[in-house]
């Protein structure tokens, strides 16, 4: 079986273009992480929250991009070189990947934790405020149609009730309480002032 040098060289640009994908592809993943607060790739802090759901949800994500790259490698691999498996292949994918990652790849992620705060800034004054606006405006109607209708209902009911409590054992509680006594000089505190 003949192998072309031309063939070889195509392979490995094919490849490196390949990895370049790869890294772009990782990019899409690390903006996820950054728009879901899983990880800031800006200012050396790595992860912006710890804990075990941010690391299960890191962990599937990577785990999920790691599947997808072999798949598709293998697949480029079978249809740059007939399934035969050669490390010039995948060197050049690892290059393409570090070349993407290390230049543009940086570019990218500046930008784009920035924009990502934007829209989040964006969102939070066109769509948060107004919502919570109409959500206060609606407790404190809700408010005033209770405190009007059903509250004065529940409020007289209330005070009928415990009149005719108050009324029946006030005396009885008071006796109990050994209060008789404590009521008595006020009352007598009172008429001598």
């Amino acid at each position: 079986m003949e192998i072309f040098i031309e063939k070889q060289l195509l392979g490995v640009v094919y490849s490196l273009i390949l990895g370049l994908i790869f890294g772009a592809v990782y990019d899409i993943i690390r903006l996820i992480h950054i728009v879901c607060k899983i990880a800031s790739y800006s200012g050396g802090q790595k992860f912006s929250k710890k804990g075990v759901l941010p690391f299960f949800a890191f962990f599937l994500f990577d785990f999920i991009y790691a599947i997808v790259v072999t798949i598709a490698f293998s697949v480029f691999v079978y249809w740059t070189n007939r399934g035969d498996f050669r490390w010039f292949l995948a060197a050049g994918a690892a290059l393409g990947f570090a070349v993407y990652i290390f230049t543009f790849g940086r570019v990218v992620m500046y930008f784009s934790e920035k924009l990502v705060r934007l829209i989040g800034w964006v969102i939070h004054y066109i769509v948060g405020v107004p919502v919570r606006f109409v959500f206060r405006l609606a407790k404190r109607a809700g408010k005033w149609i209770y405190s009007h209708t059903l509250g004065r209902i529940v409020d007289l009911a209330t005070e009928q009730y415990c009149s005719h409590v108050n009324a029946r054992y006030a005396k009885h509680i008071i006796k109990d309480l050994g209060l008789t006594k404590n009521i008595e000089r006020e009352r007598d505190h009172g008429r001598s002032s």
